[in-house]
């Protein structure tokens, strides 16, 4: 009976990952596909459908408890007379409310998209940097490929990641600091900052 050797694991883990790698282009290609079907929110400012979900979900968090707290506040006020045509009219500020921040709550959709927009500038500005080109290899160089989190050897070179111990977007003034700094491979650094933005 043949046995699940350490080399057989690599194997498994490198076409895993290839496999993934395929299908992240196969997606980005296929410009049919729902993830991917973009929107423009404004002049110079598209993004994904899947994008503008989750702006629009964060816009409306604060709209709807504005809406509930105005539509309760209206409720106890008008409870307090007895119903007439003229308690009824205190529903007209509340109507007016609600239309208000129904369409403002669109420009707050926009709003975020830019922000969102300046933020991945700035990132990308930052991470095509020469001075972090120099620091990552330097990174690389002095702790190898050895994965800091999961102590896996990391094979293949799109694979090595330098990760900010403290985010990047939470310590700014940290970001070209060497002890900040550390190597993880892809997989670790995902995780990583799928937990940052958990914690944020």
């Amino acid at each position: 009976m043949s046995r699940y050797t350490y080399r057989d694991r690599q194997k498994s883990l490198a076409t895993r990952r290839r496999n993934a790698r395929l299908r992240r282009q196969n997606n980005t290609a296929t410009t049919g596909n729902q993830k991917n079907a973009t929107v423009k929110l404004a002049e110079n400012l598209v993004v994904t459908q899947a994008v503008e979900k989750r702006l629009d979900k964060k816009a409306k968090s604060g709209t709807l408890s504005a809406l509930v707290v105005i539509w309760v506040l209206t409720f106890f006020f008008i409870s307090r007379f007895p119903i007439s045509e003229w308690s009824l009219l205190g529903l007209l500020p509340a109507l007016v409310l609600t239309i208000f921040l129904v369409f403002t709550w669109r420009a707050r959709v926009i709003e975020l998209g830019e922000e969102r927009k300046k933020r991945l500038d700035e990132t990308r500005q930052f991470y095509s940097s020469p001075e972090w080109n120099l620091l990552r290899d330097q990174v690389i160089r002095e702790e190898g490929h050895l994965c800091s989190e999961c102590g896996e050897l990391i094979q293949y070179k799109e694979d090595i990641t330098v990760d900010h111990i403290r985010p990047r977007s939470k310590y700014p003034d940290l970001a070209l600091e060497r002890q900040n700094l550390r190597v993880l491979c892809r997989s670790c650094n995902s995780r990583k900052g799928t937990k940052d933005l958990l914690d944020s």
